[in-house]
C-alpha cells in the first residue's frame, strides 16, 4: 500500500514529470491484479470489457498506458488520464495511467483510494 497524490490531467513535457491539473492528497493507492483463473475471463478485463494493461507490461513498452480502477460513483469517464508524480519519480519517467476500471470494494471510497493493476507473479 502506498499513500501518495494523484492529479487528473495531463502531463506537462516528458522532461518534468510532476504533473498539473486537480490534485488529490493522502491517497492510498494499492495494487489488483488480472485474474487469471480459466473460469473467469472477466478477471482480465476491465469495465468496458477491454484487457486490464499492468505496470509491468507499461515498464517493457507492451502497453500505452496503466489500468487504474476508482470509484464509480465519481463518475470519472472512462479513459480519463491520470498523473502519480510518486510513480513517475520512482521509475524516472512518466506512467501513463487510465481510469478504466472500478470494483465493488471502491464504492464509497471516493478519490481516497484506487487500484491499480499489477501482474502478479505466480509462485515458482
Amino acid at each position: 500500500m502506498l499513500c501518495s497524490s494523484y492529479t487528473l490531467g495531463i502531463f506537462d513535457n516528458e522532461i518534468n514529470l510532476e504533473c498539473r491539473g486537480r490534485s488529490y492528497k493522502n491517497v492510498t493507492l494499492t495494487a489488483y491484479f488480472p485474474s487469471y483463473d480459466e473460469d473467469y475471463e472477466e478477471g482480465l478485463l476491465d469495465m468496458n470489457g477491454q484487457p486490464l494493461r499492468t505496470l509491468q507490461d507499461f515498464l517493457d513498452d507492451r502497453n500505452q498506458y496503466v489500468t487504474l480502477a476508482m470509484d464509480k460513483k465519481l463518475r470519472i469517464p472512462y479513459g480519463t488520464p491520470v498523473c502519480i508524480p510518486e510513480l513517475n519519480q520512482h521509475f524516472g519517467h512518466r506512467i501513463r495511467i487510465q481510469v478504466r476500471d472500478t470494483s465493488s470494494e471502491l464504492t464509497g471510497t471516493g478519490f481516497s483510494r484506487a487500484d491499480i493493476c499489477y501482474l502478479k507473479l505466480k509462485n515458482i
